[in-house]
């Protein structure tokens, strides 16, 4: 009876160690998983090796492809297209030089999100956050930080300068 009572004790007194290993390995899991991807490197179509001359943008996006034929296979069919660069770790950059939280911002290419295949560029990390928070309501057209949830603000913002991010 008494070793029973140990063993449970035991059990109970291992259980918080067990769960605080778990939480500390979880961040290095999600960084392994973001450094695996990598911008596009082949065609997702064929799987060949791409073609400068075949460069082109799909829903505001760099993309490329090795020949005319899958450009125009990869603009008709989207779903696979972006389905076949998921499946191959890879992802396709937005096009566009502004912030999509805070238009006229330039991006900071350290400040990015990745939403399957597509990874998105911000002037800060507090719009990264806003975008990850509110993603899909840039899908309804409302792509501007007044319209967020979140209220996106950058640390010197409230002596009226700008973060170093934002200059």
């Amino acid at each position: 009876m008494k070793s029973l009572l140990i063993l449970i004790a035991l059990t109970f007194a291992a259980a918080p160690l067990a769960a605080q290993e778990t939480t500390k390995s979880a961040p290095k899991q999600a960084m392994q998983v973001a450094k695996t991807l990598v911008a596009q490197t082949v065609c997702p179509i064929s799987g060949e090796e791409l073609d400068a001359e075949e460069a082109f943008a799909i829903e505001g996006f760099n993309a490329g492809a090795c020949c005319p034929k899958c450009v125009g296979k990869a603009e008709a069919d989207l779903v696979t297209f972006f389905a076949e660069l998921e499946e191959r770790n890879m992802v396709v950059e937005y096009a566009s030089t502004d912030c999509l939280v805070m238009p006229g911002k330039p991006v900071n290419r350290s400040h990015f999100a990745t939403l399957g295949a597509k990874r998105y560029f911000f002037c800060c990390e507090p719009c990264t956050m806003t975008f990850m928070k509110n993603s899909e309501k840039f899908w309804a057209g409302d792509a501007t930080a007044a319209g967020m949830e979140a209220s996106v603000e950058c640390a010197g913002w409230a002596d009226g300068k700008e973060c170093a991010d934002c200059n």
